[in-house]
């Protein structure tokens, strides 16, 4: 089993999905941990903003301006009717959540809600992408293993337990596509990881694994054992 940690910088654009994909292709047992781009992060940072200060209008304006960023990355991606409907359908579900908090009050905690949308709507396309081009894969939502203690750290028992059930139940599927800024906190919220948390987040899914590598996909490639999580 490999990881591969892939930043958002390496799969902003359709040219570098492609070629972060043609990596991926053979039947070795992998697990890619996905973040989203920056470009994206921002935009929903700022939509989150908006609500705060209950810029409503300005927010609206800013989701429409993703939506179409988004429908026409998906458009120019995926060539196969069935597979981009269905990528379509769950980029809408999530859109859905973000235009939620248009009704009310946000809280803090749900900003990270907001942001959220932006790295499962990479990972899923992603995973589309893969199997558009015949390589058989798994969608995972990291907040089914993932999750902070009270400590505030990852909680290497939780990850361990749960990612071992998940494993079972996709064990003929050899590629897994998972998010890497995702999870919950100790009371069962989505919350976020930084930079930081999320490479040690690969690191950690490694180690619960007992991965033979780590992958890490940044501006340059680099290749680190899972043992070097701290």
């Amino acid at each position: 089993m490999k990881v591969y940690r892939i930043g958002g910088s390496s799969i902003d654009s359709i040219e570098k999905i492609k070629s972060v994909a043609n990596v991926l292709r053979d039947d070795a047992p992998k697990v890619v941990v996905l973040s989203a781009p920056s470009e994206t992060v921002i935009s929903l940072q700022r939509i989150a903003a908006c609500f705060f200060s209950h810029e409503i209008e300005k927010a609206h304006e800013a989701i429409t301006r993703l939506e179409f960023k988004i429908f026409e990355f998906l458009n120019n991606l995926l060539n196969t009717e069935g597979i981009r409907e269905r990528a379509l359908n769950y980029i809408l579900s999530c859109l859905r959540v973000i235009w939620t908090f248009a009704r009310e009050t946000l809280k803090p905690i749900e900003e990270k809600q907001i942001v959220a949308q932006g790295e499962l709507i990479t990972s899923a396309l992603f995973s589309y992408y893969l199997e558009e081009q015949g390589v058989k894969n798994s969608f995972l939502l990291s907040t089914e293993f993932l999750k902070k203690g009270t400590d505030r750290n990852l909680d290497m028992n939780y990850l361990k337990s749960h990612l071992k059930d998940i494993l079972l139940v996709h064990k003929d599927t050899p590629t897994l596509i998972t998010q890497g800024d995702i999870c919950v906190n100790a009371y069962g919220k989505i919350d976020n990881l930084n930079n930081k948390e999320s490479n040690y987040s690969a690191f950690s899914i490694g180690a619960a694994l007992e991965a033979e590598e780590v992958k890490i996909w940044k501006d340059t490639d680099s290749i680190c054992s899972p043992n070097s999580a701290k």
